[in-house]
């Protein structure tokens, strides 16, 4: 699978798809009363844990971790695998591996082709909340 958070692609995305956002209804109801009450509740979302890969140019491997880094508390638009998740808040980020290649190739999820020679692959763990 893959993903597009912000602007970050990833060539692949190692975990869950997002969790989705709860709504609670409490109903409220009385003996003797013909009707209940309804009262919404605020809606509710858990954090979400993945894993991704990215590829890019050698030389823009640590630039590239550094962003990510940077967005930490930002609220970035989600489509994953294609599919539009709405607006997450990036909750943290740790970059575990930024390795050397001497090539990669292929096709990033937005759909642009690649082929960097040399290359870095990125590997990153991250923590997202679904906001909308």
């Amino acid at each position: 699978m893959s993903g597009i958070l912000g602007t970050f692609q990833f060539d692949l995305w190692r975990g869950q798809t997002p969790a989705a956002i709860k709504s609670t209804v409490e109903l409220i109801y009385r003996p003797g009363q013909a009707v209940a009450a309804a009262k919404i509740l605020p809606n509710q979302s858990h954090g979400s844990d993945f894993e991704s890969v990215a590829f890019t140019a050698a030389a823009s491997g640590h630039t590239t971790a550094n962003g990510y880094r940077a967005a930490i508390g930002s609220v970035l638009a989600l489509v994953y695998n294609g599919v539009s998740y709405g607006n997450v808040l990036l909750q943290d980020v740790t970059v575990t591996e930024v390795a050397a290649l001497i090539h990669a190739a292929g096709v990033h999820p937005d759909g642009t082709p690649y082929d960097y020679t040399p290359a870095a692959r990125i590997t990153a763990r991250w923590s997202i909340v679904r906001l909308s």
